[in-house]
């Protein structure tokens, strides 16, 4: 027997504003009805850019029985990044989760009494600890993923998500989002209950279109 969920988040890429000026050397316009309207007239221009985001890294990590669990921090992370964190336990849907100092709640979601997942992020600072620990207010069989995305805007970082329970199925649909600007990166995490002694031996498939950069599994 399998219960499972899906969620998909996009994050926001940092917007800037552009200047460029525009000269006209050694040029006059006789009359106005001889300028073309098509053509570039001396001035200052704005226009909006973005960079984009990019993912660096994830760390993972798994405990059973436990009160809290302790993840490293992604190599590489930088000031300025963002960090998102998937928690799931097994069991116990009841839990809560408190979070490190710092990070901010994004969406729960969980099955009718077997899997339940959390999800926070934050933007990393100029001194980062080297882990992050999640305290379970229920002792239970849990997984901790942070991934840290670059470029991402870190005043408003999360355009959109969206995410559902897909109860006691192999599918790990969600549905879909429609996303506010552009330029952003789609996340999928994908969580799963495996009822047998062993991992599966499928990992889990992401959907069309989604690179999988990691993957986890805790045997029970």
């Amino acid at each position: 027997m399998r219960f499972s969920s899906s969620v998909v988040f996009a994050l926001r890429a940092l917007s800037f504003s552009a200047f460029a000026m525009l000269a006209a050397v050694g040029c006059s316009v006789e009359s106005v009805d001889e300028v073309d309207p098509n053509e570039d007239l001396p001035s200052d221009t704005e226009s909006n850019a973005t960079t984009p985001v990019v993912y660096r890294s994830t760390a993972g990590a798994n405990a059973t029985s436990a009160t809290s669990i302790s993840v490293t921090k992604p190599a590489g992370t930088l000031s300025g990044d963002v960090l998102l964190a998937r928690v799931a336990n097994r069991n116990q849907v009841g839990a809560n989760v408190t979070p490190p100092s710092g990070w901010t709640f994004l969406r729960s979601d969980q099955s009718a009494s077997q899997l339940k997942t959390w999800v926070y992020f934050k933007v990393a600072g100029s001194s980062e600890p080297a882990s992050y620990a999640f305290g379970i207010s229920i002792a239970s069989n849990v997984s901790v993923s942070v991934s840290a995305f670059s470029g991402a805007d870190p005043t408003n970082p999360i355009d959109t998500s969206t995410g559902q329970k897909n109860g006691t199925s192999s599918s790990l649909a969600a549905p879909a989002i429609t996303t506010s600007t552009a330029s952003g990166l789609a996340v999928w995490f994908g969580t799963q209950l495996w009822a047998g002694s062993a991992c599966p031996s499928s990992p889990l498939v992401p959907p069309s279109g989604f690179s999988e950069p990691s993957d986890t599994c805790l045997v029970s």
